[in-house]
């Protein structure tokens, strides 16, 4: 069975889905910058870029559990790109102490050559969102803002760019209540009812 998307609008912006508008409404919440459907890809159409410290690719489906076929049809021509994958929403994960993620991230390495001859590759794990702390983090984010970072790759946060030595933790309420948040901004209203005397 097939579900339909439902075109949504946000913010003046039409999405193919109120899934992606959903999305869209989160990323506003959190003041990440991202562009809507910004290019289209050989075979695929990233529906987001998130413009942080780094260039991250989004793919929004309806999906609760990592996808492999949708990971493979994500390629990008520059491997310094990254890549995450989103499902129906974000999730608290099993086995780490109160920690959220928003989906799943690439993170790069070493193992195969790209056209131009560059070594690269990737491998995915799950996108923990959190807010980095410290001195050196406080004077590169003095809006404390939160971002995700790569469960066991770099815990470097990708909005921010800054890094505190480990991976985030404690902030699963805050994602769940952003989130919860964007869902109420792109819920289907029904029309206010006009009386007629």
């Amino acid at each position: 069975m097939t579900i339909a998307a439902i075109p949504t609008v946000f913010n003046g912006v039409q999405y193919r889905s109120r899934l992606e508008a959903t999305w869209a409404a989160f990323f506003t919440d959190l003041d990440w910058p991202f562009e809507y459907e910004p290019f289209d890809l050989d075979g695929w159409i990233p529906d987001f870029v998130l413009r942080g410290d780094t260039t991250v690719l989004v793919e929004v489906k309806p999906i609760v559990e990592f996808c492999d076929v949708t990971a493979a049809e994500m390629s990008v021509p520059d491997p310094t790109w990254e890549l995450l994958l989103v499902g129906v929403g974000p999730r608290v994960l099993d086995g780490y102490c109160d920690q959220g993620a928003l989906g799943w991230l690439t993170e790069f390495y070493g193992d195969a050559v790209s056209a131009d001859g560059t070594e690269y590759d990737r491998w995915w794990d799950d996108a923990c969102f959190g807010r980095w702390h410290g001195t050196e983090s406080e004077k590169k984010n003095p809006r404390g803002l939160f971002g995700f970072c790569h469960a066991t790759g770099s815990y470097r946060d990708r909005i921010t760019g800054c890094y505190d030595g480990g991976s985030t933790g404690g902030d699963v309420d805050v994602l769940m209540a952003a989130w919860a948040k964007a869902k109420n901004a792109v819920q289907w209203k029904a029309p206010k009812m006009r009386v007629v005397r």
